[in-house]
């Protein structure tokens, strides 16, 4: 079966989420800050007529590095909410095969391998898959009810 995955980057390392879940994509701008919020938090944007919630994946990832000038959010629908993700910038839209996808184990990467579904290829790049149920069900959720 195929999926379409839209491609973005943090820092040197490329990512993905099916595309099925991605709204649209808008630039990083006028992002309004709010007290006492975890630094995974970014803050709000006004989209028309609603805050928008963004979540800064970077810091979420533990990935160093800003490039606050060029920032893109990718406009997200899951589980009935509808949230910002900041990410660096935005690469392509691919079409994968599911037989091409490498399951999240086989991969070789430092970070909390809960927050990887798998990756594939593209050119000489593995692209990862985020994990959007672990990531906002388990991981967020945890680190939201320890600030309560």
């Amino acid at each position: 079966m195929e999926r379409k995955f839209i491609i973005f980057r943090l820092q040197n390392n490329f990512y993905s989420l099916e595309l099925k879940i991605a709204r649209e994509i808008i630039l990083a701008k006028n992002i309004k800050q709010l007290p006492s919020m975890p630094d995974f938090f970014a803050g709000v944007i006004h989209l028309r007529g609603f805050l928008l919630p963004l979540i800064d994946i970077k810091k979420v990832l533990q990935i160093p590095g800003e490039d606050k000038d060029k920032r893109k959010v990718i406009i997200i629908a899951f589980q009935k909410k509808i949230f910002g993700m900041l990410v660096d910038d935005i690469e392509d839209i691919l079409t994968i095969d599911d037989e091409n996808i490498i399951p999240a184990p086989a991969l070789l990467t430092s970070m909390d391998k809960n927050f990887l579904k798998g990756g594939f290829k593209m050119e000489d790049k593995i692209i990862f898959i985020l994990d959007l149920e672990y990531l906002f069900s388990k991981y967020l959720k945890k680190q939201i009810k320890e600030l309560v």
